[in-house]
C-alpha cells in the first residue's frame, strides 16, 4: 500500500481559539477521500482475492484468512493508491 496519502483533501485556514494565531486544519487525506469514492469491487478482483486467500491457507496452516469484511475494506484503498499513482504520473 501507498505511504503517500496525497496530502490534505480539504485544508482550511482558521484561527486558534486560545491566541488567534492562524492555524491550518488538514482534514482527511486525499487517499481517504479517493477510498471513499471507490466503486464496488469488480468481480474479477473479488475472485482474485479469494484465490489468494485459498493459496495462503494451503501453504501455511498458521495463516489466518481474511474474512469477507476485511477483503471488502481492502478494495477502496487499492483503488485510492491507484488513483494517487496516476495523479503523480501527471505531475511529471
Amino acid at each position: 500500500m501507498s505511504r503517500d496519502d496525497g496530502g490534505p483533501a480539504f485544508p482550511l485556514m482558521g484561527t486558534a481559539p486560545e491566541d488567534g494565531n492562524p492555524v491550518e486544519f488538514h482534514g482527511m487525506s486525499l487517499r481517504d477521500w479517493f477510498a471513499g469514492q471507490a466503486p464496488p469491487p469488480p468481480q474479477w478482483w473479488t475472485d482474485q482475492q479469494a484465490r489468494i486467500e485459498t493459496q495462503h491457507r494451503r501453504h501455511d496452516d498458521r495463516y489466518v484468512a481474511k474474512d469477507r469484511l476485511q477483503l471488502a475494506a481492502m478494495w477502496p484503498f487499492q483503488w485510492a493508491d491507484a488513483m494517487l499513482a496516476e495523479r503523480q504520473k501527471g505531475d511529471k
